[in-house]
């Protein structure tokens, strides 16, 4: 009889998911019966691993992992038994991850043994499987991406990626669930490798979602590697690129349409001109096709821009929001973008000695009439920290119906404003719509509010910084923030819980 151990490979980050598969091999010349070991109630075979977080080892087994019987016989517990004829194996797939949850990186070593005293005539069973090798390394991750789903009402999934920085760096996905909205309440549903990247890569994007998710079969990442925007539609397949002009960033957040297109905004290095790219999935082995379809005309130097995806009932039209920075003023500026349109603004507003807020300052939506409406941060040209909210909408045809008819006063900070962000509470077909800002002040601490309540203050706990640019995540019913920790995953934080 032997028992094997292996994993998909040797080397793992802390807290990621791992499956560890159990290969039951009769290679005797009778029958033999042993023990399921993918029954939650099996007591046998028992698990020992060994390493830094376990120096004199750890034994557990699939019963005490999911039970809170530790005893290592329990003699009232019958084995459910499988039969295996000469040559016969029973092979699966065990969460040792959440079996064994290993919080200290190193190498670690875990062996399966399998006892068991004479039964019913049937002989003594044991077997030991070879120590299978693994390490653990701690996570280094050089930038975070949430994507949300914008029309999911009740519990959330928050789609996480980061870029694991190494030799080479890789991409990690994690999904975070709500389990307790009205508590601020999530867990982890997963967190692994999605795939290898090219040395230059620091930064990935997930899109937000204006269809729903969980029925697409593309599970999109957007990237800069030499010059090109990577589009990646599946960890099984290949991903595309586009040759973009030499120092371009990307415009969070992308969007993933019903469709399951891809529309990734970009702005070239001179921030005078706005892209965008947009890519088609064909499911994998085939690689996605993309192309860029629509092009700004150049304008005065872009602080802020972002796209948004309309309801799919008006055929998800894409619009755009830029703020430029004009001659000590500020211009806000309206895109219909179309595949091939114009890239001249339908309309655009000048407010003098006004200057938008770095970061995520900027928050609109398409209405189900097709209005653009749009929320902006903006600080007055004024001594010190003057942060006001300003709000604009243009009509389906792009033309301006509501200027900014007053600065709405919402802060005066005494400290320096590192960097802002703005969102909508999801999910956006909410009406009136209810808007969360946050202004960062050093790398752990950020003045908030939801719905106009008073600002209240939020430090995080050494050495846990906030993750830059700022995640918000506004959900129905509670607001999350990313934080970055040495050697952990990123972690989204419950501000209503947090804050003072």
């Amino acid at each position: 009889m032997k028992i094997e151990l292996s994993l998909p490979r040797t080397r793992f980050v802390v807290d990621e998911a791992m499956e560890v598969r159990v290969r039951l091999h009769n290679d005797g010349a009778a029958p033999v019966r042993v023990p399921d070991p993918f029954r939650n109630d099996a007591w046998q075979p028992t698990y020992a691993i060994t390493g830094p977080a376990f120096p004199q080892g750890r034994r557990f087994s699939a019963r005490s992992a999911t039970s809170r019987d530790q005893r290592p016989a329990p003699s009232d517990v019958p084995l459910t038994m499988v039969e295996l004829a000469p040559g016969a194996t029973h092979e699966g797939e065990l969460p040792l991850s959440q079996w064994c949850r290993i919080t200290v990186a190193g190498a670690y070593t875990l062996v399966a043994e399998l006892e068991l005293a004479p039964q019913g005539g049937a002989p003594a069973l044991r077997a030991r499987s070879a120590p299978l090798a693994f390490e653990l390394d701690e996570v280094q991750a050089q930038s975070t991406s949430v994507g949300l789903d914008i029309m999911r009402r009740g519990p959330a999934d928050l789609n996480v990626a980061f870029v694991q920085s190494g030799s080479p760096p890789s991409i990690y996905d994690a999904v975070i669930t709500e389990s307790r909205p009205d508590l601020g309440e999530l867990e982890r549903a997963g967190f692994g490798s999605r795939r290898s990247l090219p040395a230059d890569v620091s930064a990935v994007l997930v899109p937000w979602c204006s269809g729903e998710r969980m029925m697409a079969m593309a599970a999109w990442r957007a990237w800069i590697s030499a010059g090109r925007l990577m589009g990646d539609d599946s960890p099984l397949g290949t991903p595309a690129g586009l040759a973009l002009p030499p120092g371009a960033t990307l415009v969070s957040p992308a969007w993933q349409d019903p469709a399951e297109a891809l529309d990734v905004l970009v702005l070239e290095a001179d921030a005078r001109r706005l892209q965008l790219a947009r890519f088609t999935s064909h499911g994998p082995p085939t690689p996605p096709s993309g192309a860029i379809v629509w092009s700004s005309d150049s304008r005065d130097p872009i602080a802020v821009a972002r796209l948004t995806v309309g309801p799919a009932a008006l055929g998800s039209p894409r619009r755009v929001i830029a703020l430029e920075a004009r001659a000590g003023a500020l211009v806000i500026s309206h895109y219909a973008v179309e595949p091939g349109g114009s890239g001249t603004p339908t309309a655009s507003l000048t407010l003098p000695r006004i200057n938008a807020l770095p970061g995520r300052s900027l928050a609109l939506r398409v209405t189900p009439q097709g209005h653009t409406r749009a929320w902006l941060l903006v600080d007055a040209e004024e001594e010190g920290w003057q942060v006001y909210i300003a709000h604009v909408e243009f009509d389906a045809s792009g033309q301006l119906v509501r200027g900014v008819e007053r600065l709405d006063p919402l802060v005066v900070l005494g400290a320096p404003l590192l960097g802002a962000a703005l969102e909508l509470v999801l999910p956006e077909s909410e009406e009136p719509e209810t808007l969360v800002w946050a202004l960062r002040t050093d790398d752990r601490r950020v003045l908030w509010s939801r719905g106009g309540r008073a600002p209240r203050w939020y430090k995080s706990p050494r050495p846990s910084t906030l993750a830059v640019p700022m995640q918000l995540c506004a959900l129905s019913q509670a607001t999350y923030l990313v934080t970055m920790q040495p050697g952990r995953a990123p972690t989204l934080i419950t501000l209503e819980n947090e804050s003072t």
